[in-house]
């Protein structure tokens, strides 16, 4: 038993040995032998730190891990496939840790659990809620998302007035700040949404949906508005670009661009005073706006330009 530490009598088993001389002279019809836990190796136990830096892990639970019988010590890479295992780290954060980028797992305070995928503006991430360990969509808006004329802060802004919306079809959000990540020169925004996941199927969760808001402040023609419009959706919306071309009556409001408490009002509005038929409302707006119906005109534009007869 040289080299293992044990646990014997109340002594820790960071200061107590068991050796083979140590036994020799011991009554062993008197003795209980406890079972021996071996030591995490090097980089197992580095490993473990660094999950604990960045709250993937929490003491009591590496505590409890080491004491398992069966729990790898020699390695990182079977100590990976037992906790994935066991449910406790995803792939993702596993990978993280192992390829020295353990400082992407922890966002805003925020445990990260896996990617879901691209979102407008940035990525989208599972996470946790860093207290309450419920999971939540977090937002991480890449720098250029903003550019050339808005800007993190003014995004924050118009998220916490409208997370202050409280209605039963709305989803709260949790949590709107500018964080600086590490390094300095890699700057983003996180907006954290408490939902179950994200999604990138449009159409069903268009239909999910009760309101659908746009709250940009520079826009061309906002395709994701003819979307909404297109499934039945009433929209709730900023005057930017062409938005008030494509929300006439009968399908949303427009409020000025800026009018954070403007936009709130008209999604309570639309949603206690739901519109009628909002596709039959659009119906016209839609036909005018289909792509192919606008790529004939472009064409008949350009023919005409070069004194030649439509096709």
């Amino acid at each position: 038993m040289a080299g293992r530490r044990a646990a014997v009598n109340g002594f820790s088993h960071a200061n107590f040995a068991l050796t083979p001389r140590a036994l020799a002279g011991y009554n062993h019809s008197h003795a209980v032998i406890p079972q021996v836990h071996l030591m995490p190796s090097e980089s197992v136990a580095g490993f473990l730190d660094r999950a604990q830096a960045v709250r993937v892990l929490h003491p009591d639970q590496v505590e409890q891990l080491v004491r398992q019988p069966d729990m790898p010590h020699a390695d990182t890479g079977t100590l990976c496939e037992y906790l994935l295992g066991r449910g406790v780290i995803t792939k993702f954060q596993a990978d993280a840790i192992r390829e020295g980028r353990a400082h992407e797992l922890a966002f805003g305070g925020y445990p990260v659990i896996d990617v879901i995928g691209p979102c407008p503006g940035g990525t989208a991430y599972r996470a946790l809620h860093p207290s309450l360990r419920t999971p939540l969509v977090l937002r991480r808006y890449a720098p250029g998302a903003f550019a050339p004329t808005d800007d993190a802060n003014a995004l924050v802004a118009r998220a916490r007035v409208c997370g202050t919306i409280v209605h039963p079809h709305v989803q709260a959000l949790l949590d709107a700040r500018a964080c600086l990540d590490a390094p300095v020169t890699d700057q983003r925004t996180a907006l954290h949404y408490a939902a179950q996941n994200g999604h990138q199927d449009v159409v069903r969760l268009l239909n999910a949906g009760d309101v659908y808001m746009l709250s940009s402040d520079h826009e061309g023609l906002p395709r994701s508005v003819l979307e909404a419009l297109r499934v039945g959706l009433p929209v709730a919306a900023t005057n930017a670009g062409g938005t008030a071309e494509v929300v006439t009556p009968g399908t949303g409001l427009v409020v000025d661009v800026g009018d954070a408490h403007g936009l709130a009002r008209a999604v309570l509005d639309l949603l206690e005073h739901p519109p009628g038929d909002v596709r039959a409302a659009a119906a016209a707006t839609l036909e005018a706006f289909d792509i192919h119906a606008m790529v004939r005109s472009q064409e008949r534009l350009y023919l005409g330009l070069l004194g030649r007869p439509a096709a």
